[in-house]
């Protein structure tokens, strides 16, 4: 699954129905930009776009500083492996 998909199926409108779509598309807006200008891997970027919007005030407070780590760990594993578990993705031998 690639990183589109994930933000239209869950990122996006988990911050939507949380902050409104206004704030929701500034969020992802700054997240992409953190994304494509992050130096190094792909993941690095992915790491950028997460934390971009898990370490928004907004989303904090309308989450919670637990609740807001556990998505951004649920949405990196998601981005990482196309999984929803949270667990880490198992690494190929």
């Amino acid at each position: 699954m690639n990183i589109e998909t994930i933000i239209a199926e869950s990122i996006e409108p988990r911050l939507v129905g949380s902050l409104g779509r206004e704030v929701a598309n500034a969020l992802l807006t700054q997240a992409t930009i953190c994304y494509v200008t992050e130096k190094g891997t792909e993941r690095k970027g992915c790491e950028a776009f997460v934390r971009s919007i898990c370490s928004d005030a907004r989303v904090i407070e309308a989450w919670g500083a637990q609740a807001t780590t556990d998505q951004a760990k649920r949405w990196k594993v998601r981005i990482y492996s196309g999984s929803d578990s949270v667990d880490e993705p198992e690494k190929e031998k």
